[in-house]
């Protein structure tokens, strides 16, 4: 059977025709209705960031559609179910093993179901952090590992929920929307004392509890270290790449007993759930009950629904337009 697929080459991308193998034992075939573009992952390998995956690849791990065939010994889905599906790649079929696969349940659209690989990220992180109830939390970006972020923080209770963004107000309207109760521009006037001065008033604690950092640039991570309070936890969820400078580990950790955690899909458990740590899958299937039940509306965080066939010019606004929508998906019904 014939496919077809986005590839990126060195900054180039094409859309091209390749042969779909059957599917083994264990693995199902989906046809895709939407791929999400991982904006910041998708455009650190395109131009060629440190610590970015080899190219050529093909990126697109959030998927969604229908079965049309499974292996022998697939007895979760069967053709006909809508699924949601991570590492099929942007393209119009894709063959995974049934790990990999999560029925989504009928009361979820598809436009929903999409996010969630993405939306699993900063959930980890809320995890990793070891958030207590009514904890003060600041979630730095409001892209879509932001947004998502907020919601997490907010449908756990974080009390008071700060969220920094850039200058985009749609971004930080969204943001206020999605639960938190002050929102900020990372170029405030005085950032770091209205930040604290919050925390005192809210929680006779100076400084925040809670950081998670999901920008991934250098700058944002430094500034945190200013509006921390003792013990703080800062989360590292978005791909801090490299630093220009070190981080004054005597100030900014020593001292203040600050914690740094990564939070990487990369270090959940392959087995069962524990505190602090859950499964993918298990979190895929939260986050589905989330949508199900209305406390998650992740499709008002599409922008763009991109033909494929303009898979090049969509990639060349990704690398140079600061301003690229924020959540996009390809639509394979209009190739």
């Amino acid at each position: 059977m014939r496919a077809n697929r986005i590839t990126f080459y060195d900054r180039d991308v094409k859309l091209s025709a390749f042969e779909l193998p059957s599917p083994k034992e264990n693995e199902v075939v989906i046809k895709v209705k939407y791929s999400l573009i991982s904006n910041g992952t998708e455009k650190a390998c395109l131009s060629g960031e440190p610590n970015s995956v080899n190219i050529p690849m093909r990126y697109g791990y959030s998927s969604v559609g229908y079965v049309v065939e499974t292996g022998k010994k697939v007895t979760s889905v069967k053709a006909g179910d809508r699924v949601f599906a991570t590492y099929t790649g942007h393209a119009n079929y894709g063959v995974r093993p049934v790990s990999n696969v999560t029925k989504i349940p009928d009361e979820v659209y598809f436009e929903d179901a999409v996010f969630v690989k993405i939306a699993s990220f900063p959930l980890l992180a809320l995890r990793k952090s070891q958030y207590v109830l009514g904890e003060l939390v600041v979630v730095v970006g409001t892209g879509l590992l932001g947004l998502l972020g907020v919601r997490f923080a907010y449908l756990s209770g974080a009390m008071p929920l700060i969220a920094i963004g850039g200058s985009r107000q749609d971004r930080l309207d969204k943001a206020r929307e999605f639960g938190a109760d002050y929102v900020f521009s990372a170029n405030e006037p005085d950032l770091e004392k209205k930040i604290i001065s919050i925390t005192q008033k809210s929680t006779f604690h100076k400084g925040a509890e809670v950081v998670i950092e999901t920008t991934g640039q250098e700058s944002a991570l430094f500034t945190a270290f200013k509006y921390v309070g003792k013990n703080a936890r800062i989360v590292i969820n978005g791909c801090n790449r490299r630093l220009s400078k070190p981080i004054d580990l005597y100030n900014s950790v020593h001292i203040k007993g600050t914690s740094l955690i990564g939070a990487n899909s990369s270090n959940r458990p392959s087995g069962g759930s524990m505190p602090f740590n859950w499964t993918t899958a298990r979190d895929y299937k939260l986050i589905l009950e989330y949508m199900k039940n209305d406390k998650l509306n992740a499709k008002s965080l599409i922008s763009e629904y991109a033909d494929p066939n303009d898979c090049v010019l969509v990639f060349e606004r990704l690398l140079n337009d600061r301003d690229f929508p924020l959540g996009v998906v390809f639509d394979w019904d209009k190739l």
